[in-house]
């Protein structure tokens, strides 16, 4: 899917007369879609059909759309919240585009990282790195996934990556993330916009995170509007995805201030699910970006790829590359030789305001 045709499911750009006509035979497929999750929630609230009950407590972060909103820097940052109060956690995640033919993937351990890309799915190696010594494991029957963590791991408590649509599993609180700038996409459902299920089914959450909230005001008005009118009585909270470090791809261990690039010309790549995000924020950073590569979210990169990637850059006058920490933890593991210095922008989900409903909520769930 190219860059244009996610600008228009996102509703960011306006369509031509053919996209008009193409989109619009889409919709009878949306509605299908939208009809037949509907029909799943509530076979699921009727108890139809049976969800897991864990014996400890589940938090499930979760979205709306397709496409990165920050769900895994959210889970790293209730992992973290967690594990500096002494509860004993895991996280349990699909393990989109993995490599593995268990039925669970264990990515890391107690003891320590365990399987990497392209066995371990990305963004669960990357979880990984940040949370030494929480299991991580992955697995399309997250059922028997968060049985392991509690039976094999002693879990106290159970994280769940993407999981507001896996309702196989019950949660004790359940966590959507909705991008402040496109909340709903264009507003319809797959294939025809970026939708997973209609908005209505922000009723099953308990609060919602608004996520790149450092839009214009009025952007962040409208946006709330919306979101109180979908799903009134629920918590709003605001968050950002905040820059940390640069990761220098020869030493990682060893972050590089923000500064470190700054009054360079830059080229960027990266395989996630809005890259024009990454491109603003390196703006917002005061980078000049030379020109910049996209590939498909999860993508593996080849040495095709890199060979590609170095020739672009040095054509457009760069003299580094740049990329996002998740393309990275998968560069490194190829060991490619880059003819211009590669960092990756680290960075972290943060609370403009201290996020007081949820800390309680995980005092009250985990007794802390």
């Amino acid at each position: 899917m190219t860059d244009h045709w996610l600008e228009l499911l996102a509703g960011r750009c306006l369509a031509t007369p053919l996209e008009q006509i193409i989109l619009a035979s889409l919709r009878p497929l949306g509605s299908g879609y939208g009809l037949l999750q509907a029909v799943r929630a509530a076979a699921y609230r009727r108890r139809w059909l049976p969800s897991f009950r864990a014996p400890c407590p589940v938090v499930s972060v979760g979205n709306l759309t397709s496409g990165g909103t920050g769900k895994t820097p959210l889970v790293a940052w209730i992992g973290r919240y967690l594990s500096a109060a002494g509860v004993p956690i895991a996280i349990v995640s699909r393990g989109y585009k993995n490599r593995s033919s268990d039925a669970v993937t264990c990515v890391a351990d107690r003891s320590g990282i365990r399987l990497t890309p392209p066995v371990a799915a990305d963004e669960a190696f990357m979880l990984a790195r940040q949370l030494p010594g929480v299991p991580i494991l992955t697995s399309p029957h997250r059922r028997l996934a968060t049985a392991m963590a509690v039976d094999k791991f002693g879990a106290q408590g159970i994280l769940l990556d993407d999981g507001f649509q896996h309702l196989a599993v019950a949660r004790d609180l359940n966590l959507v993330l909705i991008d402040s700038h496109a909340p709903f996409g264009n507003g319809r459902l797959l294939p025809a916009g970026l939708l997973r299920e209609s908005p209505s089914a922000l009723l099953r959450s308990d609060a919602v995170i608004m996520t790149r909230a450092d839009q214009e005001e009025a952007v962040m008005t409208t946006t709330m509007a919306w979101l109180r009118d979908v799903a009134p009585n629920r918590p709003l909270l605001r968050a950002i995805h905040r820059p940390l470090a640069w990761l220098p791809l020869n030493d990682q261990r060893t972050p590089r201030p923000l500064s470190q690039l700054q009054g360079e010309i830059v080229f960027a790549f990266c395989a996630i699910a809005q890259p024009q995000s990454f491109r603003q924020t390196l703006e917002q950073l005061g980078l000049s970006v030379s020109g910049m590569m996209t590939f498909r979210d999860h993508h593996f990169f080849t040495t095709d790829d890199y060979t590609a990637i170095m020739q672009r850059a040095r054509a457009s006058g760069a003299t580094a590359v740049v990329c996002t920490e998740k393309d990275m933890v998968k560069i490194k593991l190829s060991k490619p030789v880059f003819s211009l210095s590669c960092y990756a922008l680290a960075i972290e989900i943060a609370f403009p305001e201290p996020p007081v409903w949820l800390q309680q909520r995980l005092q009250q769930l985990f007794a802390i």
